[in-house]
């Protein structure tokens, strides 16, 4: 029994010193598993350094070849850091060389893939709390969509940044997304509205640098192109002074041109292509990609209105290959119009035709059926040129004696049918014709007519006076200019508003037309001020008539919300 014991006692003892040593060993296994998990982590770690340090490396080595304008390779460069910040999740770096990326790609005005960077930017800032990279994301793509002609989507990033700078009291920023706001605003029929917010953003001085100041009055000098080049000669002058300098460089170019497109406009070729040449000059220069299809169109417009069509094609043809790779729809459109008027001019229909398809093909859907409407007239008018010569082929034919009988009934029945058709279609013509002279002599009348009162506008007073002035040299019979402004206008506006002026102004017009003879002429020739040309009339005639106006003026009332305002001038 002691026997048993002891030798329980005995195993006991050695199974424990076993144990021991088992867990020794597994405790020494599981530290060392430990340190090689630490070491694997630091590993990783620094792997992971490396790779950061790999793409900051890459970042700042893309940005100094793109100063040294190796613009190929600072592409690849920018690419490979996004890349690795990508696989490391750094967001804001990615975002940040995506930013860069797009900004280059428009400078070299390849618009597709700089909007397909910058989304994947905005995709990426909006899981992050990086507001003020997002607002210039959005600015960059609202460029990118005005360049391309969709001005929706430009306006709605443009609103984007606004409201992000105003909500993070980035006031500075936030007027420059406001500029760009009123800018894009034009092109969807809000010249009026854009002008007086422009005036209004002027008037609280919030535009505090010249590079603002450029832009600012470039956007209003492009509203008032369109019915008052004279204006936006004057405002774009204005706009050039501020725009002397690195930051405004892209605002000089759309300066230059602007001021080139009105003064074509008015037909002073000469100071046209002076400034058309400046901005040729600026875009080559500084190699301005994606200004340069701007230009150069604007050069083939002003040597086809010169007639010198193949200068005009020249510089159509630098045009399109940039507007095409670029998507830009508004210089593709240019391109294709010049080049349609081109050909249309020397003949070759076929050429011109075909360009007014590619009109209607990338024109957007707010303006394609009108485009529609035209082409199909235009080829009514191709086509007619066309069974011209067709006749001619037929009638030759017809002289043709030896034809059997049955070949010359049929060339007669052909032709008898041609004629019919071209008859037709001649009747369609004039009509077509006649509409059309009314529309222009309707289209010359308004473009002499103010719009409110009805009365003669500056322009047309300048063609009056030159009929006055002509023949004052003839025969010397006197005439006499009598110019008058609304007291105090101004007041009467702000205090019952535009339609109360509006409805003064109506009423001087009325009463000044009334008390003038018949070969006498009166004309709104500013905001609150009219010019009558008096024919045959001494300076004590216009005296007189002067303060007949006056007096009479003078006892008017006008009735106005219960109001009854007297109006002196």
């Amino acid at each position: 029994m002691l026997t048993v014991i002891l030798s329980i006692i005995f195993l006991f003892g050695t199974g424990c010193e076993q144990a021991d040593t088992i867990k020794q060993k597994s405790t020494a296994s599981i530290n060392k598993i430990e340190q090689l998990k630490r070491l694997n982590h630091k590993t990783e770690k620094r792997e992971v350094e490396d790779k950061q340090a790999e793409g900051y490396a890459s970042r700042l080595l893309a940005h100094n070849l793109h100063k040294a304008g190796r613009k190929e390779e600072a592409f690849n460069h920018l690419d490979s850091a996004i890349r690795i910040f990508a696989e490391n999740h750094n967001v804001e770096l990615e975002s940040d060389c995506l930013i860069s990326y797009s900004i280059w790609l428009k400078q070299e005005a390849r618009y597709p893939e700089a909007l397909d960077s910058i989304n994947r930017a905005i995709e990426l800032l909006k899981t992050t709390e990086l507001k003020e990279y997002t607002a210039k994301a959005y600015r960059i793509a609202g460029q990118c969509y005005y360049s391309t002609g969709l001005i929706d989507k430009c306006l709605d990033c443009y609103h984007f940044a606004l409201k992000i700078y105003e909500h993070l009291g980035l006031d500075a920023l936030a007027d420059e997304a406001t500029v760009d706001i009123i800018g894009a605003s034009i092109f969807l029929d809000e010249r009026q509205k854009s002008i007086d917010y422009a005036y209004q953003f002027l008037n609280d001085g919030r535009a505090k640098t010249d590079s603002l100041l450029a832009r600012l009055y470039m956007n209003i000098a492009l509203a008032y192109f369109i019915d008052q080049p004279e204006e936006a000669i004057i405002i774009a002058k204005k706009a050039l002074t501020f725009a002397d300098n690195k930051e405004s460089v892209s605002s000089k170019v759309d300066t230059l041109s602007l001021l080139g497109h009105s003064l074509i406009k008015l037909e002073r070729d000469n100071e046209a292509k002076e400034y058309l040449e400046q901005a040729k000059s600026i875009i080559e220069r500084h190699d301005l990609q994606e200004k340069k299809q701007q230009v150069y169109n604007d050069l083939a417009r002003y040597y086809f209105e010169q007639d010198d069509l193949q200068k005009a094609l020249e510089y159509v043809n630098k045009a399109l290959p940039i507007a095409k790779s670029s998507d830009n729809f508004i210089g593709q459109f240019v391109s294709y119009s010049t080049l349609h008027n081109i050909y249309e001019q020397t003949g070759d229909f076929k050429k011109a035709d075909n360009y007014s398809q590619l009109i209607i093909e990338i024109s957007h859907d707010r303006c394609k059926d009108k485009l529609i409407k035209e082409q199909k007239a235009q080829s009514i008018r191709y086509d007619l040129k066309a069974r011209d010569k067709e006749i001619e082929l037929l009638k030759k034919e017809k002289s043709i004696r030896d034809l059997k009988f049955s070949r010359q009934s049929l060339i007669t029945a052909f032709v008898a049918s041609a004629m019919l058709l071209v008859t037709g279609l001649a009747l369609a013509i004039f009509i077509a014709y006649r509409n059309n002279a009314k529309a222009l002599k309707v289209e010359a009348q308004l473009s002499r007519q103010d719009p409110l009162t009805k009365l003669l506008n500056r322009r047309a007073m300048y063609e009056v006076l030159a009929v006055e002035i002509e023949r004052f040299g003839r025969n010397h019979n006197p005439f006499s200019l009598l110019i008058a402004d609304i007291d105090y206008f101004k007041k009467f506006n702000d205090k019952y508003g535009h339609d109360c002026g509006d409805a003064i102004l109506l009423m001087i017009s009325e009463t000044l037309e009334n008390m003038i003879r018949k070969q006498d002429k009166v004309a709104r020739w500013g905001g609150e001020e009219f010019l009558i040309i008096l024919p045959e009339t001494d300076s004590d005639g216009a005296a007189k008539l002067a303060e007949k106006l006056r007096q009479a003026l003078e006892t008017s009332l006008l009735e106005h919300k219960s109001e009854k305002l007297n109006i002196t001038m």
